[in-house]
């Protein structure tokens, strides 16, 4: 027998006594024994190394330091085996022991603790153990058989058995760990106990059986009592609970041990018990907040963090010690404000819809069970906290499921979402829209579904007539919402962390996220964080291909939320696409996407700020970046022309950069022109296609710009228009018919409009006064000839500019038409002119421009019209017409074409 196998024999077979000299008689008669068992044989040579039993006794001496110094934790600097060798040198009769006998001895050692009797529980059965076991019933090896009588000979490999030895034993084994641990008193049969647990379920991962490891998991969690009873009190139970503690720690320690092994059976009583913690708020604090947060993902596009949540209570773990500050002074009411009224809104957020619109919603007040008063329950719930750090929750659940094997991740997250559903369905006030589900389908039996989902993993008030101990029914629908959404929360940091193996989590997380989001109800604090793991992984994965399609699915949902639920989460959503359209946007290639997308920038311009401002700035990187990162098409130029109007009645600065984004566009138009599908239904279009969906819809947008109210922005708009008609508007875009669109549809509309006046008011000027003071009455007064102005030239120069195509591509009935509605214009024109400056001062009346530009105008156009052969005497109707409009305010007509009498 080896020197170390006889010492672990001897040692670990009672427990030394304290006394030196006693130590010492024992250490001789072991010394003794080996020796006199191993001693040199003169015959073969093949005996021990020990020369004496002297040298055994030192060398026995030299052992147990040796395990002392390699496993107790207080030793800093630990052994080497140089160390070892030169500590005994000169030991075996004043001779060296072989250097390869000692390195063995150090193996052993270093690798295996010897344990006394009384401490070694279950770990003290090492294979050396075994062997001495079998010896003593009789049951012989082979190498050591010599045809004498025995009860069994084993085979030559002896582990070839011990699965099926495991397989008859674990479930025995667990029960008498679980039934010695309840019977336990004290710490030491409590921890020989837990000892018991953690070797079957070191045997039943080295065997890799999932039953056995789930079961071990399973016992080990009832053994924490920590979902039996009632939240009232729980966390004063567990923190003066010793055993418990004991259990929870044991529990952590094996699931990481054995997490590989852990199925759908294990995880569910585990992730009961997290969801309990979690319902107690005394998991860590740092693993609470970096899943509960928005993470390095949603920010400020200047990088800043974005603002706390106003849907989340400020109870919930997942908030920092600042967010709680901001939220208790956003709480404090404002006697000067008037109280919020109450709504739809309210009974969909459970909030005023103006505490919403201002982002101070009503603060809701912690479960009765947070609530706690006395010292000893804040000890208690030091010490349950501590026990918790020391469980390493987040290793097991975040940093280390990327090294879990395919069938483990698989089953956790599968477990997570069913977790969720079943907290969501059983518990909170929701209503399904139509017992649809996520694609729409009619679901028939949708109580069914949530019954599959099997027993509850988490209920709030388990067991009736708890009475005082009862959780009133409005904070058990809080605690489930905060359960459920740490349930996304979970779901939402496996995804990210595991984007090697996005088919094993992303299924469940997606399912998960697309129920909560399709239901016509949900709290808000549930919706807030559903709708933050959509965006967290679709601006770190959306370039992954196999999920694209499930997230812009996803936010397909996110366009279809009710107004006030779009509110609600609006910060989050216009930074996460913010986010996307700055990281992936090459990567976005369906139109769908592309509408999912720009339709969310569109709704963040109705939102308050922070939301409308970084909506504008995702609106303004998509636009003015080049090359711009948009795949622009005939079908994502609608949504792009939408969500730029939808921002142009923000404040007047933004308005004008509009206008510019608008220019932009337009630049684009002639590439999308070759794109464009032609029309193959019967329906009447005025103009070609290119004009219905391109240029019609885009100038129109400037057209109803130039009817703002905001002297700036209105003519602003009007110079653009005319820029953008005389620069992109030529043949080769526009054809005759579509310039009669253009006239009759948007131009002569919008001048009529200008001149009539009655969207001109001086409520677009700010003014801190309550009255418009004379000086700002005449800023005004001036802001509205300007813009008269502008029209005006805007309809003689395209008109100058683009006759000649309209004449040629027109009937002459419809080329007079237009020509017609010019002269009237102009007319209409030069009547407001002149009624205007009975109101203006005299020194302003003098700068009056309008009457003297319009016949100017008209007479070049007259003047080209004639030498293009247009307009000529006798050129009946286009000249009896012409003459005709103009006589009362063009006396010079015929003098200026040069006709004679």
């Amino acid at each position: 027998r080896s020197f170390t196998s006889a010492m672990r024999i001897f040692l670990e077979s009672f427990r030394l006594p304290g006394e030196a000299q006693k130590i010492e008689r024992i250490m001789h008669c072991f010394a003794n024994t080996y020796y006199e068992k191993n001693k040199l044989s003169s015959s073969d040579g093949s005996g021990g190394q020990l020369k004496s039993a002297d040298a055994a006794f030192i060398l026995a001496y030299a052992t147990i330091m040796l395990n002392t110094d390699q496993h107790n934790s207080s030793v800093k600097r630990r052994m080497t085996i140089d160390d070892f060798v030169r500590n005994n040198r000169g030991i075996n009769d004043n001779e060296d022991v072989p250097r390869e006998f000692l390195e063995e001895i150090f193996s052993s050692i270093s690798s295996v603790e010897i344990r006394m009797s009384d401490e070694a529980g279950i770990s003290a059965l090492t294979d050396v153990h075994w062997d001495e076991a079998l010896d003593t019933y009789g049951v012989t090896h082979p190498e050591h058989f010599d045809g004498a009588d025995s009860l069994l000979v084993l085979p030559g490999d002896i582990r070839i058995l011990d699965e099926e030895v495991f397989h008859i034993a674990w479930a025995s084994a667990i029960t008498a760990a679980s039934v010695s641990f309840e019977e336990s008193r004290d710490a030491n049969p409590a921890q020989k106990s837990l000892e018991g647990f953690q070797s079957v379920a070191k045997c039943a991962s080295a065997l890799r059986l999932s039953p056995a490891t789930d079961a071990c998991i399973s016992t080990l969690c009832k053994s924490t009592a920590i979902r039996s009873g009632p939240l009232i009190g729980a966390t004063f139970k567990f923190g003066t609970n010793v055993k418990s503690q004991m259990a929870t720690v044991a529990l952590f320690g094996v699931a990481r041990q054995c997490a590989d092994w852990i199925r759908f059976d294990g995880w569910r009583p585990l992730v009961g018990v997290l969801l309990r913690l979690h319902a107690l708020n005394i998991l860590p604090k740092k693993f609470e907040q970096s899943i509960g947060g928005y993470g390095p993902d949603l920010v400020h596009p200047n990088g800043d963090p974005l603002p706390p949540s106003p849907l989340i209570p400020s109870w919930w773990a997942s908030n920092s010690e600042e967010d709680v500050k901001a939220k208790n002074r956003n709480s404090i009411p404002d006697p000067s404000k008037p109280k919020p009224k109450t709504g739809f809104l309210a009974s969909f957020l459970g909030v005023g819809s103006s505490e919403i619109q201002s982002n101070e919603p009503k603060e809701k007040e912690p479960p009765v069970f947070l609530r706690l008063a006395t010292p000893e329950e804040r000890e208690a719930e030091a010490l349950a906290k501590k026990c918790i750090l020391d469980c390493h929750v987040d290793d097991l659940l975040v940093n280390e499921t990327r090294f879990l094997r395919s069938e483990a991740l698989t089953s956790l997250a599968m477990t997570i979402s069913d977790a969720a559903l079943k907290v969501v369905k059983e518990g909170l006030p929701i209503q399904s829209s139509g017992d649809t589900d996520i694609d729409g389908r009619a679901s028939p039996n949708a109580a069914a579904e949530t019954a599959n989902l099997g027993p509850p993993l988490f209920e709030v008030n388990s067991g009736k007539g708890q009475g005082a101990l009862r959780v009133p029914e409005d904070q058990e629908a809080a605690v489930r919402e905060c359960v459920a959404a740490f349930c996304i929360d979970l779901l939402c940091e496996l995804t990210l962390r595991n984007r090697d193996r996005l088919a094993l989590v992303w299924p469940h997380c997606h399912d998960t996220v697309m129920r909560v989001l399709a239901w016509a109800s949900v709290p808000p604090g549930l919706l807030e964080r559903a709708v933050v793991a959509v965006l967290r992984v679709a601006v770190r994965l959306l370039h992954r291909e196999e999920i694209r399609k499930d997230v812009l699915r996803a936010l397909n949902l996110l366009v279809k939320l009710p107004p006030q639920a779009s509110l609600a989460v609006s910060v989050p959503i216009a930074s996460g696409v913010y986010q996307m359209v700055k990281v992936h946007s090459q990567n976005i290639e369906s139109t769908q996407g592309w509408h999912a997308i720009l339709s969310l920038v569109e709704s963040c311009s109705r939102h308050p700020p922070p939301a409308s401002n970084i909506g504008y700035e995702a609106l303004c990187y998509l636009l003015r970046k080049n090359p711009s990162p948009i795949k622009l098409t005939p079908e994502t130029f609608s949504p792009l022309l939408d969500a730029v109007l939808a921002y142009a009645t923000a404040p007047t600065l933004v308005s004008l950069s509009c206008l510019d984004l608008l220019c932009n566009l337009a630049s684009r138009i002639p590439s999308l022109l070759p794109m464009i599908e032609p029309k193959t239904s019967d329906e009447p279009v005025i103009g070609s296609v290119g004009w219905a969906e391109l240029w019609g819809p885009l100038l129109r947008g400037f057209a109803t710009l130039a009817r703002e109210p905001r002297g700036d922005v209105r003519n602003h708009a009007l110079l653009l228009l005319e820029r953008v008609i005389a620069t992109g508007g030529s043949e080769e875009f526009l054809s005759a018919p579509d310039w009669k669109a253009c006239f009759d549809t948007i131009l002569f509309p919008l001048l009529r409009d200008i001149f009539a006046g009655d969207f001109l008011s001086s409520d677009g000027l700010s003014s801190t006064d309550e009255t418009i003071d004379e000086e700002a009455d005449t800023e005004f007064e001036l802001s509205v000839k300007k813009t008269r102005l502008r029209s005006v030239m805007l309809i003689s120069k395209t008109f100058l500019q683009h006759h000649a195509a309209m004449a040629a591509g027109l009937q002459t009935d419809e080329f007079l038409e237009i020509w017609l509605g010019a002269l009237n214009i102009f007319n209409q024109a030069l009547q407001s002119a002149s009624a205007e400056t009975s109101h203006v001062p005299p020194s302003k009346a003098d700068n009056d421009l309008l009457a003297e530009h319009i016949p100017e105008a008209v007479k070049n156009i007259l003047l080209v019209m004639a030498a293009n052969g247009l307009l000529s005497p006798g050129g009946e109707p286009l000249w009896g017409a012409t003459r005709e409009a103009v006589k009362m305010w063009l006396t010079d007509f015929d003098e200026i074409l040069g006709v004679t009498n």
